[in-house]
């Protein structure tokens, strides 16, 4: 009889925080980075090839755009 292989479990985690990275910005950056023939981007950007993509909004108080230091405190409180 043999042993089952042990399932591998991830040893480290990398969490990629983009500061002001929604879809628009993304696409103007493929754009200027990579350039655009025939209606289409030349390339992807190396985030786009990345198996998971999660995009959470933060608002302020008093300012529908949040700054960095407040979008920074609320992942610092959630965790």
């Amino acid at each position: 009889m043999t042993a089952k292989p042990l399932a591998r479990q991830a040893k480290n985690v990398m969490l990629f925080i983009g500061d002001g990275m929604s879809l628009p910005f993304r696409t103007a950056a493929r754009i200027v980075s990579r350039g655009m023939q025939e209606g289409k981007y030349r390339s992807m950007l190396e985030m786009d090839d990345m198996d998971y993509y999660a995009v959470v909004t933060t608002s302020g108080m008093e300012s529908i755009a949040t700054d960095s230091a407040n979008s920074a405190s609320a992942y610092a409180n959630r965790a």
